[in-house]
């Protein structure tokens, strides 16, 4: 966490693990690397297979200009595990995009990550129902797209 890459206006910073999480330690779902991707006012949330611990965690340490997006790739590909309803009430995000496949064999996403996310006004978009999604911005408007219409 605190790392950040700059390629012209467009900023990654790493807001998750903390830095004094031990390398040599076995990693877990919540060692995942969480990116907020800023271009102007334009910021996309990725999550990666963080869980509720993680989530805590962001929360707590306040992470450095906040964890609203616009666009967050839900955690653990929709799993009860993560989107505790104080994380998602921080990103509030336009869209919530779930990577899954059509027919999960665990049952991702769940309903209630599902509404949790379209509670806060969310648009959710599933790579199991949409395909490929892209998402672009000119640091403005951000707009998705999706491969199956």
């Amino acid at each position: 966490a605190g790392d950040s890459l700059h390629f012209g206006e467009v900023s990654a910073t790493v807001l998750w693990p903390p830095s004094s999480a031990n390398p040599q330690t076995r990693s877990s779902n919540n060692d995942s690397l969480v990116l907020q991707i800023q271009f102007g006012s334009s910021k996309i949330l990725l999550l990666a297979d963080i869980e509720r611990k993680a989530e805590l965690g962001l929360l707590a340490r306040g992470s450095e200009g906040g964890l609203a997006s616009d666009v967050v790739k839900v955690a653990h590909h929709g799993s009860r595990t993560s989107s505790i309803e104080e994380f998602v009430n921080a990103a509030r995000p336009r869209f919530a995009i779930i990577s899954v496949g059509q027919h999960s064999m665990f049952g991702h996403p769940h309903a209630e990550v599902v509404e949790g996310w379209r509670a806060v006004g969310a648009e959710i978009l599933t790579t199991g129902e949409s395909g490929t999604i892209t998402v672009t911005t000119d640091g403005k408007e951000v707009r998705v797209e999706t491969f199956v219409k």
